[in-house]
């Protein structure tokens, strides 16, 4: 915490994006956890048609985001965050005027545009803003921040949702999206163009400078051979890697994104409990991942962001294994403690190793192919959670908590994948941008 404070007063740029994005999630939280149980239960919709809605944002997200990105690029940042968040200010106004699937979705869908512009030029910002050797320190204190404001989110909406209804919940989501818009186009900076260019070009020339002073090989005509040592990374190295950190993104948001399609159904239904008890019980959630992106930055920073890729996706298979048996709500509220703790940790580990592998002039294209596969993970994830489920109950006869049970196990059976990809692929480069 005391880092992520020192982070903040040492770089504005970071303040006031942890800021907007603080204000937009709070008020993008106060919905979501609980929509899956608004449009099942409420409105009686399958749970295929719940997770179609939930995967609509993403379906967006990934096949906008590396565009979004390669513009960032060109343009910069801050004219992409700024119009994103004006953006959710008007999807949240849109969602108070839907009453079908259809208008759900397709709101769903602009709201996926708005995040496919705002979080790779986000990301990018960060990287562009911090030096290298506090970079996964300063993404994890906005992943702080943005995990505060889905810890209070849920809160209020459950409130909001049971004394005055849903309506009135979408629209507090649009007034604190316009909030974080106005703040950012007042007071959010971004360096230079042409000086992360000159950093760039003298981290080069400096590496170029270094290895004139090796002991040059000679050639049989006599001129020196440039020497290769065994740290140097090659560029279809770190692509590889880069595509491995993606692979191993997709996996870990696939378990993450059914776990959420049918969290406020198993806790409010299963368990007999009210919106504000879920409310309460997902704070606690969502104020355990806060905590944990913020030390999880700080230990990927100290011993390596390899290390804490493997610690979360170990404890992810033993996380779900261990729900299937979660008959109590006590005992799934400690299991999914211990998990959210975990599982945050990879966020800033991932966006922290994906800056020492690219260069200042590509990180927004990149992150933008990094949110693709995440993106995949939201997509796919809902859709296979909410089919699977539907099957177990409807066609097999399960009840909801067996076949709840059932998408605990697929959900152990990726984070296992997710185990063996880290092992067996991601490497920390020894020369870093």
């Amino acid at each position: 915490m005391a880092s992520s404070i020192r982070t903040f007063a040492r770089y504005r740029s970071v303040l006031i994006l942890a800021f907007g994005n603080l204000v937009a999630m709070f008020g993008f939280s106060m919905f979501t956890p609980i929509m899956s149980f608004y449009l099942f239960d409420y409105l009686g919709m399958s749970m295929f048609i719940v997770g179609i809605f939930f995967a609509m944002f993403a379906v967006v997200r990934a096949l906008l985001q590396p565009l979004m990105g390669r513009i960032s690029d060109k343009i910069g940042r801050k004219k992409m965050i700024v119009p994103a968040l004006l953006s959710y200010s008007f999807v949240g106004y849109l969602y108070s005027t839907a009453t079908n699937a259809v208008e759900f979705i397709s709101y769903r869908t602009i709201q996926g545009m708005s995040s496919s512009t705002l979080w790779p030029a986000s990301e990018a910002l960060i990287a562009d803003t911090v030096p290298t050797q506090e970079r996964a320190r300063a993404s994890g204190a906005v992943s702080m921040t943005y995990q505060v404001g889905t810890m209070f989110g849920p809160s209020l909406g459950a409130v909001v949702a049971q004394l005055w209804g849903f309506k009135e919940v979408f629209y507090v989501c649009a007034v604190l999206a316009l909030i974080g818009a106005i703040m950012s186009a007042l007071f959010l900076k971004e360096p230079r163009r042409s000086s992360l260019g000159e950093k760039y070009a003298e981290k080069v020339t400096l590496h170029i400078q270094q290895d004139k002073n090796d002991s040059p090989m000679k050639s049989t005509a006599g001129e020196p051979v440039p020497v290769r040592h065994k740290s140097d990374d090659t560029s279809i190295k770190r692509n590889r890697i880069v595509v491995i950190l993606a692979v191993t993104s997709f996996l870990l948001v696939f378990t993450f994104s059914m776990n959420d399609l049918i969290l406020s159904i198993l806790i409010i239904d299963y368990y007999h409990t009210t919106l504000i008890d879920f409310a309460v019980l997902y704070a606690v959630f969502v104020l355990i991942g806060g905590i944990s992106a913020a030390v999880g930055g700080h230990l990927a920073d100290k011993h390596g962001k390899r290390k804490i890729l493997t610690v979360v996706t170990v404890s992810s298979v033993f996380a779900w294994l261990s729900l299937t048996l979660a008959s109590t709500l006590i005992l799934l509220a400690v299991i999914m403690s211990v998990y959210v703790f975990m599982a945050t940790m990879n966020g800033p580990a991932i966006s922290a190793l994906v800056a020492d592998l690219t260069p200042p002039e590509r990180r927004g294209r990149v992150y933008g192919f990094l949110g693709l596969f995440s993106d995949l993970g939201l997509v796919v994830g809902p859709i296979v959670g909410g089919a699977a489920f539907d099957f177990l109950r409807l066609t097999m006869g399960f009840s909801e908590f067996s076949g709840m049970q059932g998408l605990f196990m697929i959900n152990a059976l990726a984070s296992l994948i997710a185990v063996v990809v880290v092992a067996r692929g991601v490497i920390e480069p020894e020369t870093r941008y």
